[in-house]
């Protein structure tokens, strides 16, 4: 058995655009912020980058803050307060 075939393939830019519903401008700006992890495979001064979903997925997992909704009522000031 090969020792790779277990491993998970890289995927390109488009792909991860893709799979996070953006554009690949916006993925390749969240690669320079450092929000998701990259793997540059080639160039000096404009990068090639490779991705794995699962590291991609699991940065944007990381980053996800579930906040209570905001009432939709007169109570707004009292839940401002809490």
């Amino acid at each position: 058995m090969n020792q790779f075939a277990t491993h998970e393939p890289f995927v390109s830019a488009d792909k991860i655009a893709e799979f996070l519903h953006t554009k690949r401008r916006r993925v390749l700006q969240m690669v320079a912020e450092g929000t998701i992890p990259a793997h540059p495979i080639s160039g000096r001064k404009r990068f090639t980058y490779a991705f794995r979903i699962s590291e991609v997925a699991a940065a944007v997992a990381s980053r996800v803050t579930m906040r209570p909704a905001a009432p939709s009522t007169g109570a707004q000031n009292e839940w401002m307060d809490q």
